[in-house]
């Protein structure tokens, strides 16, 4: 698909994959396309791959772009092949999302960076989307999700982005839905701003009747979660950090 062709299908629900691993602890791409078989041409709008629910932060980049050749020969236009490329350096960002639409990637879901969170203010995150969305020749969405970076996307550092149409939208996936209102009402009247959870779609968008909002369900829908609880007996889903490993 073109870019205003993917913009145009920018809408209803995407549905977040999960990244099965062997014992080993390496990518299991026969489940991963076995998965992604179950929930493709069903209805959705699109497939996230290597999002939160996709255990990103367990992935390497080369893991990531495999991810996305698997997916891309699963997922069919019209239906949104969306990758998430987000890293602490804008000039790692650039590369991984160059990568992954090289491979085949329709949007980019590029999560805030955080690590040096006093220094993350409007300036800082404009610069950063800037550069990213000038870098690619895809939609990029800006991905906030507070209770895992520590940096909440607020009404003044959002108020910038309103101005920089380079970039298309973004991904709010907060803790409660009422700390996104504010946001909301400032930000998707000129883009498209989806929901991170069922509950936050369904109450602040029926009720302020936010064209441009969409759904993004955490839970895969019913298939692929049958699919999912199948995968993770006796098969490890997460893989092991320094906080968890024994």
């Amino acid at each position: 698909m073109t870019r205003n062709e993917v913009i145009k299908n920018l809408q209803g629900v995407i549905c977040p994959v999960v990244t099965p691993f062997n014992r080993r602890g390496d990518v299991d791409e026969g489940f991963f396309r076995e998965n992604l078989s179950r929930i493709t041409g069903i209805g959705l709008a699109g497939i996230l791959v290597a999002g939160s629910t996709g255990e990103a932060p367990y992935l390497a980049e080369s893991e990531r772009l495999r991810l996305v050749e698997v997916a891309r020969e699963v997922v069919k236009a019209p239906e949104i092949l969306m990758v998430g490329t987000g890293l602490e350096s804008t000039n790692a960002t650039v590369k991984l999302s160059r990568e992954a639409v090289a491979r085949g990637a329709d949007a980019l879901l590029v999560l805030t960076p955080n690590y040096y969170k006093p220094r993350m203010d409007s300036a800082a995150l404009v610069a950063h989307y800037r550069r990213v969305a000038a870098g690619v020749t895809r939609p990029v969405l800006i991905y906030s999700i507070p209770q895992f970076t520590g940096l909440r996307l607020t009404r003044r550092r959002s108020s910038s982005s309103r101005d920089c149409r380079m970039w298309w939208g973004s991904k709010k996936a907060p803790a409660s839905w009422i700390s996104c209102v504010p946001f909301c009402a400032r930000f998707a009247r000129d883009s498209v701003c989806w929901w991170g959870q069922y509950p936050f779609f369904t109450t602040p968008c029926a009720q302020a009747r936010w064209e441009r909002c969409w759904a993004w369900p955490i839970s895969p829908p019913r298939s692929a979660w049958a699919f999912t609880k199948r995968s993770s007996t006796g098969v490890p889903r997460k893989r092991a950090t320094c906080s968890n490993a024994s």
